[in-house]
């Protein structure tokens, strides 16, 4: 899809389940997979490759195992390359957000500054071992880089592969965009 003069496409990387649709939803009673597409978002334009989140990551894995691992696939099929990512834009670090972290040699990632906190805690880090496999090397390396979240949606983010202020957290989870001089809504 063209959003102004930015390419932008849903990739997906895998299908599965974690949970029931009774588990996931008390209120009904029904014992079937629950089944979620993880998907991740590629934007061209304007000199720069952005990817919002990564996926599921490779397999062998131990959340949503035979899910499917084919980000870097999806990403051949559009025309690009985990090499030409130049920015990585994560929402949120939860497991099946950033799986592929590490895959893009040429690229930073843009952390925001509350998640960074959050997750890569001590306590977070025991509970959730897929940050110290996958996001905090990322730290290490000098590769990261955290912004604040503003507390008001009216404003746009500007984003470019040098520099970046992340999405705004406005429930549920919306904030504006702007790479160049085009406008774009961005609902997550």
């Amino acid at each position: 899809m063209r959003v102004g003069a930015f390419e932008v496409t849903a990739l997906v990387d895998g299908e599965g389940s974690f949970s029931t649709v009774g588990e996931a939803f008390p209120a009904l009673d029904a014992p079937e997979a629950w089944l979620l597409p993880v998907n991740a978002v590629l934007i061209r334009g304007a000199g720069s490759t952005v990817l919002v989140d990564t996926g599921l990551g490779p397999e062998p894995r131990a959340f949503m195992p035979g899910a499917g691992a084919r980000l870097l696939t999806e990403l051949a099929r559009v025309g690009s390359s985990a090499a030409e990512v130049d920015l990585v834009v994560h929402t949120h670090l939860h497991v099946d957000h950033v799986g592929w972290d590490g895959s893009f040699p040429n690229a930073r990632y843009v952390v925001p500054t509350d998640d960074w906190s959050y997750f890569m805690s001590e306590e977070s880090l025991q509970q959730r071992p897929h940050l110290g496999d996958r996001v905090e090397p990322l730290g290490d390396a000098g590769l990261r880089a955290r912004r604040r979240r503003r507390t008001s949606c009216s404003s746009p983010t500007r984003i470019s592969s040098t520099s970046a202020t992340t999405i705004p957290a406005c429930p549920p989870r919306r904030g504006s965009t702007c790479w160049g001089g085009s406008r774009m809504q961005a609902r997550t």
